[in-house]
């Protein structure tokens, strides 16, 4: 009986894998009809071409480029005007219909690629209403070495042959953030990191260690990027950076950043036990983009710093500060003391046998008072 519930779920299962199998390619023939796409290649540009479908539209803010191929880069997309439709949920909208053309800049590092591997990702509704998922489409495109060859087809073969052993490109995707925010990639040169976001560190007491940054115009760091570490085998301990507010940035795709712009100070608190003077090597990441489009990978120093001697700033090393005596001010000599500090004052300076003697004459003229008159006929 479990065998048979066994193969029953196993029928079942592969029942519905053949389903979404083949709703998938269903899906992806409807979009190849639907938006059907071409590629030229130049020596500097590619163009991509989509004959669109009646009743059909793309969305002109759905486009995307990846390129995987070491030492290419591909510039911002150059998008022609598009129409604007209103939508009962989107509202205004902007799209494309029957046909569109988009130029994206070529170049490359070093020598030129003679076939490059580019990923295309588009979207697009149909007039009634339903709309498509974003669908990505995977080219090898072959390149002419001069811009006066003829500009060859892109081969979807030699696509499915190569994305299987495409390995992303980490220039390729920084180009590509950097398109996201905006900028033109071919047309401004830029600083050079240690440029755009000069570091200085020092040891501002024996408690803290400051990072400072001097920001290139047009270039700023993110708040939240900022990471402080000792290396291993220091005594010493980080406490929670303090940073400044930054400037709030809307992006498009990353919606709501903190960054800074100018210059930025970071205070590091530092605990440790009571030692002398130490060095310490301390790592400090951060990253920053230009306005005008490109965006740094992250940054890593490594600084050596000298701690001066330290009393014990720990938490459970921390000197207590000293307990000042309570001292009385002395009486002035030109006040004169009551009756009873003038007995303490001479019983306390004089010597033990005075002292006896005195208790016992003062008890002698107790018996004398009042109040021990009721207890004679007792005695």
């Amino acid at each position: 009986m479990i065998r048979w519930r066994a193969f029953a779920r196993a029928a079942v299962l592969l029942i519905c894998a053949g389903a979404l199998a083949a709703q998938a390619q269903a899906q992806s023939a409807t979009v190849d009809r639907a938006y059907g796409l071409s590629v030229d290649a130049a020596a500097d540009k590619l163009q991509f071409t989509w004959n669109i479908d009646q009743g059909h539209f793309l969305f002109r803010n759905k486009f995307r480029f990846r390129v995987d191929t070491p030492g290419v880069i591909l510039g911002a997309p150059r998008l022609p005007p598009a129409q604007v439709i209103a939508d009962d949920f989107l509202g205004d909208i902007e799209v494309y219909t029957e046909r569109v053309v988009v130029d994206v800049p070529l170049s490359f590092v070093g020598a030129p690629a003679p076939a490059i591997d580019v990923r295309v990702v588009a979207q697009g509704c149909a007039l009634g209403g339903d709309c498509s998922p974003p669908f990505t489409e995977e080219l090898r495109i072959e390149v002419p070495a001069t811009a006066t060859g003829a500009a060859p087809r892109s081969s979807p073969a030699a696509a499915a042959e190569s994305s299987a052993g495409a390995v992303l490109n980490p220039l390729a995707a920084l180009m590509e953030l950097g398109q996201s925010i905006g900028g033109t990639i071919g047309e401004v040169e830029f600083l050079d990191p240690d440029v755009a976001y000069q570091l200085r560190t020092e040891v501002e007491d024996v408690d803290t260690i400051v990072a400072h940054w001097q920001i290139a115009d047009g270039y700023y760091l993110y708040r939240d990027k900022f990471r402080f570490t000792l290396a291993d085998g220091s005594d010493v301990a980080l406490g929670s950076p303090e940073l400044p507010a930054g400037k709030t940035k809307i992006d498009e795709y990353f919606g709501k950043m903190e960054v800074y712009y100018h210059d930025v100070l970071a205070r590091l608190p530092i605990e440790r036990g009571a030692g002398g003077a130490t060095t310490v090597t301390l790592d400090v990441v951060y990253q920053g983009c230009a306005d005008a489009g490109l965006c740094y990978p992250p940054i890593t120093k490594r600084v050596n710093l000298n701690l001066p001697v330290s009393h014990g700033t720990g938490p459970s090393d921390r000197v207590p500060d000293p307990v000042q005596p309570s001292i009385e001010p002395a009486a002035p000599a030109n006040i004169e003391l009551p009756e009873q500090d003038r007995i303490a004052r001479s019983l306390a300076s004089g010597s033990a046998w005075l002292v006896l003697l005195s208790f016992f004459g003062l008890g002698l003229l107790l018996t004398f008072t009042p109040c021990v008159f009721p207890m004679i006929p007792i005695l």
